[in-house]
């Protein structure tokens, strides 16, 4: 289930969890996950289908009791996450999204936002600003279930 909280623009797809910039420019994007029943999480941002940046995080390893730790099967489990943002230029039309590497899990809980991505356009070229009919900044921040194994439909 995806949360949208803003999506100016409309460049984020709630369907397939891809942002496809509405405008030229510059855009940051930042993403995060965090493990879940003691896997390790790696996320990859993609765009047109090449990876650029990733996060991990091995803390869902099976480790000593702390506070920050939960105890199933007397056995410790822990949850990490991983983070990670990139700044892109891109044109109208490409196709940016998150993946889940296979072997990987992220936590995806109703009512809570463990997973997000977020894509902000910092600047327009003159060209994309002319034929802009919005003056806002085309911009999408969306969490929880944004991001998408990569076998997924």
């Amino acid at each position: 289930m995806n949360v949208i909280i803003t999506n100016i623009g409309g460049g984020y797809d709630v369907k397939t969890g891809h942002f496809k910039p509405p405008v030229n420019g510059t855009y940051f994007f930042g993403f995060s996950g965090v493990s879940f029943d003691g896997q390790n999480v790696l996320l990859h941002l993609v765009k047109d289908g090449q990876r650029v940046i990733s996060a991990y995080d091995n803390s869902g390893c099976r480790c000593c009791g702390t506070a920050a730790h939960v105890r199933t099967d007397n056995e410790w489990k822990c949850a990490g996450s991983g983070s990670n943002g990139v700044v892109l230029t891109l044109t109208e039309g490409e196709d940016v999204w998150i993946e889940l590497a296979d072997g990987y899990g992220v936590h995806n809980a109703l009512y809570h936002n463990y997973a997000s991505f977020t894509a902000s356009c910092s600047s327009n070229s003159p060209a994309s600003k002319r034929a802009s009919s919005s003056s806002s900044t085309p911009e999408a921040r969306v969490t929880k279930g944004t991001i998408r194994h990569k076998y997924e439909n």
